[in-house]
């Protein structure tokens, strides 16, 4: 689980409906990891087959770009060094990675996707 566990719910009542352009002319920290993260999923496949791919890129600067459509500058923000403090949820994600990567490479390798 990545994030602030349950703020969104939190910030419900706090928050409204907006078009992006309503932020016209503002400024917008994106946390790059995040959109990396989300675009890798479009490519998982050849990620996990070691096979050359861009488009986690794109899907990021699709966004940047849409950003740029509306006036809106964007800051992309890239986490810092692992925490001490999250250490085990670091030890958990490395551990869930290597665990999925090498059951998608077992699905691949039965012809399953």
């Amino acid at each position: 689980i990545m994030g602030i566990s349950g703020l969104l719910p939190f910030l419900k009542n706090a928050s409204r409906p907006v078009h992006i352009r309503d932020f016209k002319g503002q400024v917008a920290a994106i946390d790059a990891y995040c959109f990396l993260h989300k675009g890798a999923f479009g490519c998982a496949e050849q990620l996990v087959q070691g096979k050359q791919t861009d488009f986690y890129i794109k899907y990021v600067m699709k966004y940047v770009n849409m950003l740029l459509y509306y006036d809106i500058k964007p800051i992309l923000v890239f986490d810092g060094r692992n925490l001490p403090s999250k250490l085990e949820t670091e030890n958990k994600r490395r551990k869930n990675r290597k665990e999925n990567r090498e059951k998608a490479m077992q699905f691949l390798k039965e012809g399953r996707s």
